[in-house]
């Protein structure tokens, strides 16, 4: 996969052999836009595919709003069976996307009866923190989670699912990470949104505070480290947010072969 100048070290192949060994026995890729078209995305992605092990299926990525991409989102779903579309809150300048072309993103899944997904953070608020780690000087892995609180997921993903409350569409919020972004989720259940209406949870990757940071640590290795299990953040979601999964289904933005070796 290709996503903002990185490419993971895994094909289809690997990747799938990895998951067969732990059980996974079946893997939905996002597709991510050529230069913003969708087609081409899944003509590359459909290529990549041809190495499968197990069976698979596409989300599309939604990296950027116009006619054009609300013409070829009626195409993927009509005509190639993709039937969920993942919008950015986050990376301002790159894939992000501002409210009012949300609402119309999530108004097109509505109207396709595609599953709208976001993931929620500020991204204005995030280029801030950023930039403040920047004047700072702190450009280790550290900076990653100092530059993005939960707040800023809490607040993005408040937002996302009132959002989809207005047009009436349903909503998956990707890879939740902290307790912030959790506890959104669960007042929106108790509130009725209930998962397969307005709003269901995704447990990818839990936020890593920032006391599991290591001077000279390789962000790799803290990524893939199994020390996020311990924190805080992952009690709120066992006792308070019922459909939380950690075991029978996850998202992972890791790679196999990477992980192995660097363990």
């Amino acid at each position: 996969m290709e996503f903002m100048g990185t490419v993971t070290i895994d094909d289809f192949y690997s990747g799938h052999a990895a998951a067969l060994a732990g059980g996974t026995t079946m893997h939905i890729d996002f597709v991510i836009p050529v230069n913003g078209n969708l087609t081409a995305g899944l003509e590359s992605y459909k290529h990549k595919a041809e190495k499968a092990a197990m069976d698979y299926g596409f989300h599309m990525a939604i990296t950027k709003w116009n006619d054009e991409v609300s013409r070829e989102m009626e195409v993927m779903v009509k005509e190639h069976g993709i039937n969920s579309f993942k919008f950015f809150m986050a990376y301002k300048g790159s894939l992000m996307v501002t409210d009012d072309l949300l609402l119309q993103g999530l108004q097109k899944c509505k109207s396709l009866g595609a599953l709208a997904m976001v993931h929620a953070e500020n991204g204005d608020a995030v280029a801030e923190g950023q930039q403040r780690m920047i004047d700072l000087g702190i450009t280790g892995p550290e900076g990653h989670a100092l530059s993005r609180p939960p707040v800023l997921e809490g607040e993005a993903t408040s937002r996302a699912i009132r959002l989809a409350k207005f047009v009436n569409t349903p909503l998956y919020v990707v890879h939740v990470m902290s307790t912030d972004a959790m506890e959104e989720i669960a007042k929106a259940k108790r509130e009725g949104m209930v998962p397969g209406h307005l709003v269901q949870t995704s447990s990818s990757s839990m936020q890593i505070k920032t006391e599991l940071f290591y001077e000279h640590l390789l962000s790799e290795h803290w990524l893939v480290s199994a020390l996020y299990k311990k924190n805080q953040d992952w009690v709120g979601p066992r006792i308070t947010c019922w459909g939380f999964r950690t075991k029978w289904s996850h998202g992972i933005d890791n790679t196999p072969n990477l992980s192995t070796k660097l363990i």
